[in-house]
């Protein structure tokens, strides 16, 4: 809808590529911040992939 000029799109900046394409990102004004959390059950199985997200994760500056 938003590629066919229907509407518009709210997301966070560079969760897409948008190179070759038309759609680009333009700021709000004043900015807007939220918080993120990651949330799992304690005891729950995790893939490789997801013990290595966790570490990456641990070892961002707050």
């Amino acid at each position: 809808m938003v590629k066919e000029g229907l509407g518009h799109a709210l997301c966070l900046e560079h969760i897409i590529n948008t190179t070759g394409s038309e759609l680009i990102f333009v700021p709000l004004l004043p900015n807007v911040t939220s918080n993120t959390f990651l949330i799992w059950k304690k005891e729950a199985f995790l893939s490789r992939p997801a013990k290595k997200l966790l570490e990456w994760i641990n070892d961002q500056p707050q």
